[in-house]
């Protein structure tokens, strides 16, 4: 059985540079199912893989300075560890700023990315 890792030592980087103040991220690797139903299938449906994809989102305390521009493409490296990372080019999908006003809580930015390629897993 494997061992989990901390993941204190997490972080998420365009290319080498870091993204600041990364509080949290995550990454969905999927597989667009394709269903189909045929005189051969009983009645029931069956599905096969179709194309591969991916897609996340960061959360980072928000600062003045964005640290990614919605409808750009950058080369993502996503730290579940300080040596285990998925890497993979990614488009900025869409910016949402939370502002907690009612319990003064900090502003935080959620940056939905969708993969404009392969994501390559941890090796």
């Amino acid at each position: 059985m494997a061992t989990p890792i901390s993941a204190k030592s997490g972080n998420v980087k365009n290319g080498d540079t870091d993204i600041a103040h990364v509080i949290d991220f995550n990454i969905n690797d999927l597989s667009e199912l394709q269903d189909y139903a045929s005189s051969d299938t009983a009645g029931v449906r069956k599905r096969v893989a179709g194309h591969d994809d991916w897609n996340g989102t960061i959360t980072c305390l928000w600062d003045t300075a964005a640290p990614l521009t919605k409808g750009t493409s950058y080369t993502l490296n996503l730290y579940l560890a300080s040596a285990v990372y998925y890497s993979g080019a990614a488009m900025v999908e869409s910016i949402n700023i939370k502002t907690p006003i009612g319990d003064g809580g900090i502003v935080t930015v959620d940056i939905a990315v969708s993969g404009n390629g392969v994501l390559t897993p941890p090796t």
